[in-house]
């Protein structure tokens, strides 16, 4: 868990710094808005700002920054050219065992995303 002081990530932005994206606040997990520069956190229909919420008291607490643990997926990184052939061409065996392995990597891809989905990453 990292923490910072409420004030610290105000003094960041203030300083032009990033902000964390999402903190943990009063248990609430608070987001960062850039069109306002404060954190807003959603209730049943409306947003709630940070900096409506918290007094001076507040601003020496320490807040937890949640970090994004999500892996992004990523893209295959192959490019196949298979062209069609018949079967007495000499390329078509060629063409034929490019086209397994791009088979194998879109089954390998798909078994990973069904993990990350299911949150069993293999690490």
């Amino acid at each position: 868990m990292k923490a910072i002081k409420l004030i610290d990530i105000f003094v960041d932005i203030a300083n032009g710094k990033e902000a964390p994206k999402k903190i943990k606040f009063c248990d609430k997990i608070w987001e960062y808005n850039y069109d306002v520069s404060d954190y807003s956190y959603y209730l049943i229909d409306h947003y709630e700002y940070l900096l409506n919420v918290i007094t001076f008291s507040y601003l020496n607490d320490k807040v937890e920054i949640i970090e994004d643990t999500s892996k992004k997926i990523e893209q295959i990184g192959k490019s196949y050219n298979i062209r069609k052939y018949s079967p007495e061409d000499d390329a078509y065996n060629y063409d034929l065992d490019k086209l397994i392995d791009m088979v194998q990597d879109i089954y390998n891809k798909q078994s990973e995303i069904i993990d990350i989905i299911n949150g069993e990453e293999n690490g």
